[in-house]
C-alpha cells in the first residue's frame, strides 16, 4: 500500500488515496460510504477505473470518470450490467461477476480482452484491461455487491504482442515497434536473454535524466530504489525458472531525485527454434496515473486516435515519406498532414489543419477537383489525378494525387510534378517549333514546286495566245490551230494540278458511283506500262469474284497512277510493280463508323514495289501536308496526300507497309458497293450533241462574267435558248417570272444566295426542274455525295465544251416531262 495525496482545485491536500492492487485488507468487506460527496470526488479523480455494483443483478451504484471514458456510456448508474452493457455477455464478464457474488471470493484478471462499443453507431473496439472484482460484504458476512478496480493496458499489450511477430516480419516491423515505443508514455526497453538491456525508449531518459551511455546495459539499476533491488532480482529469477514472465512493482528515481512507483512487466521473446532471443520490458508510472487525471485523459484520447487513425497514417508515411500525405474528411477538410506538406507547399501543419482542400486549389482546377472529391466520397479510388495547389509564396504547384476512402476518411498521397510538367511543356513547345519549322520548310518546297509548274503552264498558255493574236493581226491563220492546241494542253495540265491540290486538301468535288475495279485497272494497263518505262515489269492480279466499290472512278485512276509513279521513282535501277485486288474485311476497331457491330467489307487495291522502301519516320509523315523526299522542282509532296484525301472522302482507308531495302506496299481500302452494277450508257456521237428538240431554254447563273459568257456562247452554238443571271437572287427572279425554263445551270459558290439555296427555293415552285451544278471548289469532303438529289448533276471546272454539251444532253434526254412551265 502506498498512500497518495489527492489535491483539490486550489492545490491543497484534501485526502489520501490508497490503491490496493495485489492484496486487500479485510476492512474492504464493509460497504463503502459512497454517498459521501467528498469520497465521490476523490474516487472520480483516480485515473484507473473504480466501480461499485450492488445486488445479484450487479446494479451500478458508482462509476468514476475513467470507467465512463473506457465504456463510452454516460447513463449507466442505476442500471444492471446486463442492461447497460449487453455486449459483455459473450465475453464472460457476467459469469465472472455472478461467481464472485456467489462465492464471495475476489477475482483478479490480467490483460483481459474486452470488446467495447464506445458509441451505439460505432463498431466494437478491442481493449485490454487489468481488473479486480472484490466482493462487498455486510456485517453478517453476506455479499451485497462487488467493488471493481482496473486499468486500461491496451498500449502495453499491443507492444507485447508485437514481439510475437514471425522472424520473417521482424525486420519489417522493427521500425514500427520502435516508433510505437517512442510514442508511448510508458518506459519500454529491450534486453538480451541474460537481462542486460540493449534499448530504452526516450521516456526513460526523460524521466530519469540519465546519460544514454550510462543507462545501458546495466546502469539502469542505479535508478531503482535500494529496497526494491533485491525483490526485483528475485522476481527476475523466478520468471526465468517458471513461465518467463515478470510482473512486479518497483520504485524508480526521477530526475529530481524523487521516487515513483512503477508497474514493471517483462516477457521473453522466442526464436523459431524455441530459444529465448530477448526480453521486452515495460514500466507503467502508477503514481503519475493516480496524480494526473488530465494527463491520463490525454493518454486515453491519444490511444484512440493513435491506434485507430495514427497507425494507418504512420504505416503509409513510412513508405512514402517524401510525398504529401494527408488525411481528410469525406467533405475534403484536412484532418492531418505530414511534414512534406510544408516542404512542398510552404504551409505549416497548423495552417492546413481544419482547412478545406478546395481553398488551396487553382480556380481552373476547381470543377474537376469537386468531381474527384465526390467520387472519393462515393467510395471510388483516385489514381493520377492532377491539380494545382497554392504555395505559400503565391505560386501554384502541380500535385499528382492518389487517394483512397476508408473508415469515413480519405487517405491521399500527393507527388509534386511541377518540374515534370514544366519540362513536358518545354518539350511540347520545342516539338511545336520543330513542326512549324518543318511545315515552313514543306511550304517552301510546295510553293517552289507549284510556282515552277504553274509558271511553265502559264508560259505555254500566255505564249500561245500572244502568238495567236500576232498571227491574226498579220492575217496568217495557218498556225492558229497549233497554238490553240498548245494553250489547251497547258490549261488541262493546270487543271490537273489544281485537282491534285484540292485532293490534298480533301476539298475536290467527287462524283461517286459503282466501280468495277478489275475493269478499271485493266483499262489502265497500257498507260501504266508507258509511265513505268522498260526497266520495270508490271503484274496485275485480278480476283474473279471481286466486289464492286463505290467511289469516283477518275480519282481512283489518278490515285493508282500517282502510286505507280512514286513506285517507279523508288526503283531507279528497275524492279517489279504488282497491283493486286481482293476483298477484305476490317475489324470494327479500325473502321467503327461503317459497321460498329461487325467487320466492315472493303475492296482492297494493293500497289507493291521492290524499291528502296521507307523508314519508320518517313512512313509516319508520308501523308503529311507538303511532305516529300524529292528535290525541289521534282515533287510537290501532294501525291500521297491526294491519295489519302481521296480515300477519306470515299469513306475508305489507306495503309503503308514498308522497310528500308524491302520495298513498299500501299493498300487502298474502298467501301464495298452492296447494290447492283448499273448498265454502262452508250457513248453519244459528237454530232448528236448539237441536236436540239423543242427549242429548250437553259437558265445560266454564274457570277464570273467571263465564265458566264463562255457557257452561254457554247450553249447558243449548240442551238439552245439561254437566259443569263449574275447571282442567285437574279436567277430566282427569272425562275419565278413564269418563263419557260427546261434546265438550270448554276455555279455553287454564288455571292449572297449560293447555288444550293437557289435550287432549294426554285424547286418549291418547280419540283422537277433539272439542275446542273458547276463548281471548282466544294466546302466539305462528302459534299458532292450529300447534296445531289434526283435530277441533279455536277460538272467540275474547268470543263470542255464537249463535256458541258454531253452532260446537258444526258439530263434533258432523261427528263420525265417534256417541258416545265
Amino acid at each position: 500500500m502506498v498512500p497518495t495525496p489527492v489535491r483539490d482545485e486550489a492545490g491543497q491536500v484534501a485526502g489520501v488515496f490508497c490503491n490496493l492492487v495485489e492484496a486487500w485488507e479485510p476492512a474492504i468487506n464493509r460497504r463503502l460510504a459512497i454517498e459521501n460527496d467528498g469520497w465521490r470526488q476523490l474516487f472520480r479523480q483516480v485515473p484507473g477505473f473504480i466501480v461499485v455494483m450492488e445486488g445479484p443483478e450487479h446494479i451500478f451504484r458508482f462509476v468514476n470518470d475513467a470507467y465512463l471514458q473506457l465504456v463510452g456510456h454516460g447513463d449507466i448508474v442505476g442500471k444492471s450490467v446486463r442492461e447497460a452493457l449487453p455486449e459483455t455477455k459473450s465475453q464472460g464478464f457476467w459469469e465472472i461477476l455472478d461467481k464472485v457474488y456467489r462465492s464471495g471470493e475476489a477475482f483478479v484478471g490480467r490483460a483481459m480482452p474486452a470488446l467495447i462499443r464506445r458509441r451505439p453507431d460505432h463498431p466494437a473496439e478491442r481493449r485490454y484491461i487489468d481488473l479486480i472484482y472484490h466482493p462487498i460484504k455486510d456485517a453478517a458476512g453476506d455479499v451485497t455487491g462487488i467493488f471493481a478496480v482496473g486499468t486500461d493496458v491496451t498500449d502495453v499489450k499491443n507492444v507485447e504482442d508485437a514481439l510475437h511477430l514471425s522472424e520473417e516480419r521482424r525486420r519489417e516491423s522493427e521500425r514500427q515497434i520502435h516508433r510505437l515505443t517512442e510514442l508511448s508514455t510508458n518506459i519500454i526497453g529491450f534486453g538480451s536473454p541474460d537481462g542486460a538491456l540493449s534499448y530504452l525508449n526516450g521516456r526513460w531518459y526523460e524521466y530519469t535524466g540519465q546519460d544514454p551511455d550510462i543507462a545501458l546495459p546495466h546502469g539502469w539499476t542505479r535508478a531503482l530504489h535500494p529496497d526494491d533491488l533485491v525483490s526485483l532480482r528475485q522476481s527476475w529469477e523466478r520468471a526465468q525458472a517458471t513461465d518467463m514472465r515478470l510482473d512486479t512493482e518497483a520504485r524508480l528515481r526521477a530526475a529530481d531525485g524523487s521516487y515513483r512507483w512503477h508497474l514493471v512487466r517483462a516477457e521473453a521473446h522466442y526464436a523459431d527454434d524455441g530459444s529465448v532471443i530477448g526480453w521486452l520490458a515495460s514500466c507503467t508510472d502508477i503514481e503519475d496515473q493516480k496524480a494526473a487525471r488530465d494527463r491520463l485523459a490525454s493518454l486515453n484520447a491519444s490511444l484512440e486516435s493513435e491506434i485507430d487513425k495514427g497507425r494507418r497514417e504512420r504505416e503509409r508515411a513510412w513508405h512514402v515519406s517524401q510525398e504529401l500525405i494527408v488525411v481528410a474528411s469525406l467533405e475534403g477538410t484536412f484532418e492531418s498532414v505530414n511534414p512534406a506538406f510544408e516542404r512542398i507547399l510552404g504551409w505549416s501543419r497548423e495552417d492546413a489543419m481544419g482547412s478545406p482542400f478546395m481553398s488551396f486549389v487553382h480556380a481552373h482546377d476547381v470543377a474537376t477537383s469537386v468531381l474527384e472529391l465526390q467520387r472519393l466520397a462515393d467510395g471510388h479510388r483516385t489514381r493520377n489525378f492532377e491539380a494545382r495547389l497554392l504555395h505559400r509564396n503565391g505560386e501554384y504547384r502541380w500535385i499528382n494525387w492518389t487517394a483512397i476512402p476508408e473508415d469515413g476518411v480519405i487517405y491521399a498521397f500527393g507527388r509534386d510534378v511541377t518540374a515534370e510538367r514544366q519540362a513536358a511543356e518545354k518539350l511540347a513547345q520545342a516539338q511545336e517549333q520543330l513542326r512549324q519549322s518543318q511545315k515552313m520548310e514543306a511550304v517552301g518546297q510546295l510553293t517552289g514546286g507549284i510556282a515552277h509548274d504553274f509558271n511553265n503552264l502559264l508560259t505555254g498558255i500566255i505564249g500561245s495566245l500572244d502568238l495567236m493574236q500576232t498571227r491574226m493581226a498579220q492575217g496568217r491563220h495557218d498556225t492558229l490551230e497549233r497554238y490553240a492546241k498548245a494553250a489547251v494542253s497547258s490549261a488541262n495540265r493546270a487543271a490537273a494540278l489544281t485537282h491534285r491540290l484540292l485532293a490534298f486538301a480533301r476539298r475536290q468535288p467527287l462524283d461517286p458511283k459503282p466501280v468495277n475495279v478489275n475493269q478499271l485497272v485493266t483499262s489502265m494497263e497500257d498507260l501504266l506500262r508507258r509511265s513505268l518505262g522498260e526497266t520495270i515489269s508490271l503484274t496485275v492480279g485480278m480476283t474473279p469474284d471481286l466486289w464492286p466499290t463505290h467511289c469516283d472512278p477518275h480519282q481512283l485512276e489518278n490515285a493508282i497512277l500517282n502510286l505507280a509513279i512514286n513506285a517507279r521513282d523508288a526503283m531507279p535501277e528497275g524492279g517489279r510493280l504488282t497491283i493486286a485486288m481482293d476483298n477484305a474485311c476490317l475489324d470494327p476497331s479500325f473502321a467503327p463508323s461503317r459497321d460498329p457491330d461487325g467487320s466492315s467489307p472493303y475492296v482492297r487495291i494493293a500497289i507493291a514495289d521492290t524499291g528502296q522502301g521507307m523508314s519508320a519516320d518517313v512512313i509516319a509523315r508520308a501523308f503529311d501536308p507538303f511532305f516529300t523526299t524529292k528535290p525541289i522542282g521534282q515533287g510537290t509532296g501532294l501525291g500521297l496526300s491526294m491519295v489519302y484525301g481521296f480515300c477519306k472522302q470515299s469513306e475508305g482507308h489507306v495503309r503503308i507497309d514498308s522497310a528500308p531495302g524491302a520495298g513498299t506496299t500501299v493498300a487502298l481500302y474502298l467501301p464495298r458497293h452492296a447494290g447492283e452494277m448499273p448498265v454502262e450508257p452508250e457513248v453519244l456521237a459528237p454530232l448528236a450533241l448539237a441536236a436540239v428538240r423543242n427549242g429548250e431554254t437553259i437558265l445560266v447563273v454564274e457570277d464570273e462574267s467571263v465564265v458566264r459568257t463562255l457557257v452561254v456562247d457554247a450553249l447558243q452554238s449548240l442551238g439552245y435558248h439561254t437566259i443569263e443571271a449574275a447571282d442567285g437572287r437574279s436567277g430566282l427572279d427569272v425562275l419565278l417570272s413564269g418563263r419557260r425554263i427546261d434546265l438550270l445551270v448554276s455555279d455553287i459558290g454564288l455571292p449572297g444566295m449560293n447555288g444550293l439555296q437557289l435550287v432549294e427555293q426554285a424547286r418549291r415552285y418547280k419540283p422537277g426542274l433539272p439542275v446542273l451544278f458547276m463548281t471548282g471548289y466544294a466546302e466539305s469532303a462528302a459534299m458532292a455525295a450529300g447534296f445531289l438529289g434526283e435530277g441533279m448533276a455536277l460538272l467540275t471546272k474547268p470543263f470542255t465544251v464537249e463535256a458541258l454539251a454531253g452532260r446537258i444532253h444526258e439530263m434533258l434526254d432523261g427528263r420525265a416531262c417534256a417541258q416545265i412551265a
